[in-house]
Protein backbone atom coordinates (compact mmCIF):
# COMPACT_ATOMS: atom_id res chain seq x y z
CA UNK A 1 0.00 0.00 0.00
CA UNK A 2 1.46 3.35 -0.98
CA UNK A 3 0.59 6.85 0.08
CA UNK A 4 0.27 9.05 -3.06
CA UNK A 5 0.72 12.28 -1.09
CA UNK A 6 3.87 11.00 0.61
CA UNK A 7 5.23 9.71 -2.70
CA UNK A 8 4.57 13.16 -4.21
CA UNK A 9 6.46 14.74 -1.30
CA UNK A 10 9.39 12.38 -1.95
CA UNK A 11 9.52 13.38 -5.63
CA UNK A 12 9.28 17.06 -4.61
CA UNK A 13 12.22 16.59 -2.23
CA UNK A 14 14.28 15.10 -5.06
CA UNK A 15 13.47 18.13 -7.20
CA UNK A 16 15.44 20.20 -4.66
CA UNK A 17 18.64 18.26 -5.46
CA UNK A 18 20.60 19.72 -8.35
CA UNK A 19 23.04 17.99 -10.66
CA UNK A 20 26.43 19.53 -9.70
CA UNK A 21 27.74 19.55 -13.26
CA UNK A 22 24.71 21.44 -14.54
CA UNK A 23 25.17 23.98 -11.75
CA UNK A 24 28.87 24.36 -12.62
CA UNK A 25 27.99 25.12 -16.23
CA UNK A 26 25.40 27.73 -15.18
CA UNK A 27 22.50 25.57 -16.43
CA UNK A 28 21.16 24.22 -13.13
CA UNK A 29 18.81 21.25 -13.46
CA UNK A 30 17.44 19.15 -10.64
CA UNK A 31 18.04 15.41 -10.70
CA UNK A 32 14.38 14.64 -11.51
CA UNK A 33 14.24 16.91 -14.56
CA UNK A 34 17.71 15.77 -15.54
CA UNK A 35 16.35 12.23 -15.66
CA UNK A 36 18.74 10.79 -13.09
CA UNK A 37 15.98 9.43 -10.83
CA UNK A 38 15.01 5.98 -12.06
CA UNK A 39 12.55 4.86 -9.38
CA UNK A 40 10.94 6.01 -6.16
CA UNK A 41 9.37 3.15 -4.17
CA UNK A 42 7.44 3.65 -0.97
CA UNK A 43 6.62 0.57 1.11
CA UNK A 44 3.81 -0.06 3.62
CA UNK A 45 6.01 1.16 6.50
CA UNK A 46 6.63 4.41 4.61
CA UNK A 47 10.27 3.58 3.93
CA UNK A 48 11.46 5.00 0.62
CA UNK A 49 13.91 3.44 -1.82
CA UNK A 50 15.23 5.60 -4.63
CA UNK A 51 17.33 4.49 -7.57
CA UNK A 52 19.43 7.06 -9.43
CA UNK A 53 21.72 6.67 -12.42
CA UNK A 54 25.05 8.29 -13.22
CA UNK A 55 25.45 10.62 -16.16
CA UNK A 56 28.51 8.64 -17.25
CA UNK A 57 30.53 5.63 -16.06
CA UNK A 58 33.18 7.98 -14.72
CA UNK A 59 30.87 10.40 -12.87
CA UNK A 60 32.84 11.54 -9.84
CA UNK A 61 29.91 13.30 -8.17
CA UNK A 62 27.46 10.44 -7.59
CA UNK A 63 28.28 10.40 -3.87
CA UNK A 64 27.40 14.09 -3.67
CA UNK A 65 24.13 13.55 -5.54
CA UNK A 66 23.28 10.54 -3.35
CA UNK A 67 24.01 12.48 -0.16
CA UNK A 68 21.89 15.39 -1.37
CA UNK A 69 18.98 13.06 -2.17
CA UNK A 70 19.24 11.38 1.23
CA UNK A 71 19.36 14.75 3.00
CA UNK A 72 16.32 16.15 1.20
CA UNK A 73 14.30 12.95 1.60
CA UNK A 74 15.23 12.94 5.29
CA UNK A 75 13.41 16.26 5.67
CA UNK A 76 10.10 14.82 4.43
CA UNK A 77 7.73 14.44 7.35
CA UNK A 78 6.22 10.96 7.51
CA UNK A 79 8.94 9.09 5.62
CA UNK A 80 10.61 6.19 7.39
CA UNK A 81 14.01 4.90 6.37
CA UNK A 82 15.59 6.39 3.26
CA UNK A 83 17.68 4.30 0.89
CA UNK A 84 19.28 5.77 -2.23
CA UNK A 85 21.09 3.40 -4.56
CA UNK A 86 23.00 3.93 -7.78
CA UNK A 87 21.77 2.02 -10.82
CA UNK A 88 25.11 1.37 -12.53
CA UNK A 89 23.42 -0.69 -15.24
CA UNK A 90 21.71 2.35 -16.76
CA UNK A 91 23.63 5.33 -18.04
CA UNK A 92 22.00 8.67 -18.62
CA UNK A 93 21.25 10.00 -22.07
CA UNK A 94 19.55 13.30 -22.96
CA UNK A 95 16.41 11.31 -23.81
CA UNK A 96 16.01 10.57 -20.07
CA UNK A 97 15.32 14.27 -19.36
CA UNK A 98 11.78 15.37 -18.58
CA UNK A 99 10.00 17.82 -20.86
CA UNK A 100 10.50 20.44 -18.16
CA UNK A 101 14.23 19.65 -18.04
CA UNK A 102 14.58 20.05 -21.80
CA UNK A 103 12.71 23.38 -21.65
CA UNK A 104 14.85 24.63 -18.73
CA UNK A 105 18.06 23.67 -20.48
CA UNK A 106 16.89 25.49 -23.62
CA UNK A 107 16.05 28.57 -21.56
CA UNK A 108 19.49 28.54 -19.88
CA UNK A 109 21.23 28.19 -23.24
CA UNK A 110 19.21 31.05 -24.73
CA UNK A 111 20.08 33.30 -21.77
CA UNK A 112 23.77 32.51 -22.06
CA UNK A 113 23.71 33.02 -25.81
CA UNK A 114 22.16 36.45 -25.31
CA UNK A 115 24.88 37.34 -22.79
CA UNK A 116 27.72 36.52 -25.17
CA UNK A 117 26.56 36.10 -28.75
CA UNK A 118 28.98 34.57 -31.23
CA UNK A 119 30.14 37.18 -33.78
CA UNK A 120 28.95 36.29 -37.27
CA UNK A 121 32.48 35.90 -38.56
CA UNK A 122 33.13 33.18 -35.96
CA UNK A 123 29.91 31.25 -36.42
CA UNK A 124 30.20 27.82 -37.97
CA UNK A 125 28.92 27.90 -41.55
CA UNK A 126 25.81 25.86 -42.33
CA UNK A 127 26.49 22.65 -44.20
Amino acid sequence: MTDPALEHDAWSALERVYDPCSVATRSPLNIVDMGLVRTVDLDAERNVSVSICPTSPSCMLMASITEGAEAELGKVEGLGEVTVTIDAEFFWTPEAMTANGVAELGRHRAERSAEAPVPLGLAKPAS
